[in-house]
């Protein structure tokens, strides 16, 4: 991958404050543990998050070339 500085900059609070995106994550993720009930959509979106990463470094390999997801 070739570095390509782009600065954007988007109206929302960083990490550690109550609102942000990393605090919720962290947040549903632990109720989900203490309630000891299996959200049922995590497993199929961790792995269309893997098949989309793998997609971007097939591409990032292949000249930016679009690469499908199965």
């Amino acid at each position: 991958m070739e570095p390509h500085w782009k600065r954007i900059s988007i109206p929302e609070h960083s990490n550690s404050h109550p609102t942000s995106q990393e605090t919720n994550m962290i947040r549903n993720f632990t109720k989900q543990i203490l309630s000891g009930k299996l959200n049922e959509l995590w497993p199929e979106m961790s792995l269309r998050t893997q098949q989309v990463m793998h997609a971007c470094f097939l591409s990032a390999g292949a000249d930016s070339q679009p690469i499908a997801l199965h």
